[in-house]
């Protein structure tokens, strides 16, 4: 029973953003290149969330999380923070042309996220999935904002994720 309505929650929320989303506020509507730009941040805002989620959990079965907490505490971080910011910075760099090198570094970015989130399910496992959530809500207002606006004047602000950086 809890599944049904968990499922009927989700069915009501994809067809109530969807409603909301795709209707046209402005005049004249959106332009076809920001809304193609809009539909690829939130595929691969949510693509990366998904993947770093059952990545972390994944390892964390595996027993990655118990390694990782077992070993130098300050090397881990120092590990994790340079192989993140070195990922998502080769994979801006990498020219969107170069199509399965760009896909293969972000997908070695999200994976760097995750091996650095396993150990979070030692304390509490909800805390992954709430934080995958407010970074898909994140998103989604700021670029509900740009959708709906009645001119283009939220565009100056310019690109704040690395999926923006993607370009695909």
């Amino acid at each position: 029973m809890r599944a049904l309505y968990t499922a009927g929650v989700f069915g009501a929320a994809v067809v109530g953003l969807n409603f909301v989303f795709n209707r046209e506020t402005r005049e004249g509507g959106i332009p076809v290149y920001e809304r193609e730009y809009l539909h690829e941040s939130f595929m691969y805002t949510g693509l990366g969330v998904a993947t770093i989620g059952f990545a972390a959990k994944a390892l964390h079965n595996m027993g990655w999380s118990y390694k990782l907490m077992s070993m130098n505490p300050t090397m881990v971080m120092i590990v994790g923070v340079v192989g993140g910011i070195g990922t998502m910075m080769a994979t801006f760099a990498c020219p969107p042309e170069n199509y399965i090198a760009k896909h293969t570094l972000w997908s070695s970015f999200n994976l760097m996220q995750a091996a650095t989130l396993a150990p979070v399910f030692f304390y509490h496992p909800a805390l992954i999935a709430r934080a995958g959530l407010y970074t898909i809500a994140l998103m989604g207002g700021i670029s509900f904002i740009g959708a709906t606006a009645k001119t283009d004047q939220y565009l100056w602000l310019g690109e704040f994720t690395i999926i923006n950086y993607i370009h695909f």
